[in-house]
């Protein structure tokens, strides 16, 4: 897409964001009235593309709407407001709202690739699924007691140990989210809970990021004193068990690494 080529020599878009949009353009301009809309379409695509690639599950078009368009032919001097710009995706052929597959979908003010909007919408309902469960009304076993004693000791000040209440509440809760800033105890925490687990279930299957950590786990030791920190756990570790599977997530940066530098990552809030 030529009107694109001057955001791929500034470096905002990659090569493949502008072929992207591109071939979606070409794709819905059957459809679309206008070469001013044709462009939009593909655009708002290459951007999307863009958005991905830095992390981003989707690409905010309220942001963009009204702006100055890129190219400077005089083609379409300014891009759509919010609401012309969706009514034009969505007559498009290219663009739907996510009820039947097509390469893009609209929602509010949101614009997404296809599948990445379908795994939204699976990890929101999984998620809202989780919530809804009771909490686990059980008595541990003694030797679970023992453990969880050894590995979260009562402090000697008498202040609470977030950790170990984090802990109890992912023993019981079918979901829980541990989060906080570097060094405050993360993925010490899950490793503890993940060791309280094996030792009430050894089926505990444990759900890890990448193909590293997958390659890694045999030599990890769900015990704290031959357990330590790796790369691997710097983006997340998720444990469940069956039947009635507890999730535990942690959002973790690990001890010697740096935080990567990736602008924070926009979701759809579909957890209300």
């Amino acid at each position: 897409m030529k009107a694109l080529a001057p955001l791929v020599q500034s470096g905002d878009l990659a090569p493949i964001d502008a072929e992207f949009g591109g071939l979606l353009a070409r794709r819905a301009a059957s459809t679309l009235t206008s070469i001013e809309e044709t462009r939009f379409l593909g655009f708002a695509a290459a951007m999307l593309s863009a958005e991905r690639a830095r992390g981003n599950s989707c690409l905010e078009l309220r942001s963009l709407a009204g702006a100055a368009s890129p190219w400077k032919d005089g083609v379409g001097a300014a891009l759509p407001d919010l609401d012309a710009w969706r009514a034009l995706l969505l007559r498009s052929g290219v663009c739907g709202d996510g009820k039947a597959p097509m390469p893009l979908v609209v929602e509010g003010a949101r614009l997404y690739l296809y599948r990445y909007h379908a795994a939204e919408c699976r990890l929101a309902k999984a998620i809202r699924t989780r919530v809804r469960q009771p909490q686990l009304e059980r008595t541990p076993a003694d030797s679970s007691c023992a453990l969880f004693r050894t590995l979260f000791p009562a402090p000697a000040d008498g202040a609470t140990d977030w950790q170990a209440v984090s802990a109890a509440a992912a023993l019981r809760g079918a979901l829980t989210v541990i989060t906080g800033g570097p060094g405050t105890g993360k993925t010490t925490t899950v490793a503890r809970i993940l060791a309280l687990l094996l030792h009430e279930n050894p089926t505990l299957q444990i759900a890890l990021p990448h193909r590293r950590a997958r390659r890694r786990r045999a030599s990890w030791n769900p015990s704290v004193a031959a357990w330590t920190r790796s790369r691997w756990t710097r983006r997340c570790v998720v444990a469940c068990r069956r039947p009635v599977a507890p999730c535990i997530a942690c959002s973790a940066t690990s001890h010697g690494t740096t935080p990567s530098p990736m602008a924070p990552t926009r979701h759809s809030p579909r957890m209300s």
